[in-house]
């Protein structure tokens, strides 16, 4: 479980300086070539797999 950040990729009508970073959250699970299920700080498991290029 390392914590990560997920990028939000739905800020096209945001602010300028608006924060394009969500979390953190845990890594859950590792699903392979670069895929990852994400878990909340209050261990609720995201649904959505996330790619690696939108974490850091």
């Amino acid at each position: 479980g390392d914590l990560v950040l997920m990028y939000k990729s739905n800020i096209h009508d945001k602010k300028k300086l608006e924060d394009r970073w969500k979390g953190p959250y845990y890594i859950h699970d590792d699903l392979g070539n670069g895929v990852y299920k994400l878990r909340t700080m209050d261990r609720k498991i995201l649904k959505t797999p996330i790619n690696s290029a939108r974490l850091k």
